[in-house]
């Protein structure tokens, strides 16, 4: 389940839809409008998966992808645990419980890793390489000319 209305998502979707093809499933796209996967994504019965796209979060606790409250997540208890334990540590003293919720997430969370995308728009003139035309911009091939 995705939609057109952002692009990224949709050419996620045609990705997957793709390499899970090749793998042998048989995968029917359905593609709809964005406030129609928002309101079937809360409910497991509507999907099998959708797409969507999750911003970068420097503090763990705040991770909606570890929450019971973002559809199609974990509800597991050891994930829940780690997250009450970081919330509950000084941030000197958290590398460990960070280390053990980041093997969690490879483990046992439902989710695909596409490759990061980044937003920022700033640049200096010593940039080299960089595409300023995609609506998200891949530092891929960029670098400082000095």
């Amino acid at each position: 389940m995705t939609t057109q209305e952002y692009k990224y998502m949709y050419d996620f979707a045609l990705v997957s839809k793709q390499q899970l093809e090749d793998a042998g499933f048989t995968i029917d796209l359905q593609v709809l409008d964005w406030a129609t996967v928002v309101k079937r994504r809360s409910n497991p019965k509507e999907y099998d998966a959708f797409t969507s796209s999750i911003g970068p979060f420097y503090e763990p606790t705040l991770a909606l992808f570890l929450s019971c409250a973002w559809p199609g997540w974990t509800r597991d208890e050891d994930i829940q645990r780690v997250q009450t334990q970081l919330a509950q540590k000084r941030i000197r003293r958290r590398g460990a419980l960070w280390v053990q919720q980041t093997k969690q997430f490879y483990e046992k969370v439902p989710v695909i890793r596409y490759g990061d995308l980044f937003g920022l728009r700033g640049i200096r003139k010593s940039v080299r390489g960089f595409n300023d035309r995609t609506v998200r911009p891949r530092f891929f091939n960029v670098w400082l000319d000095r």
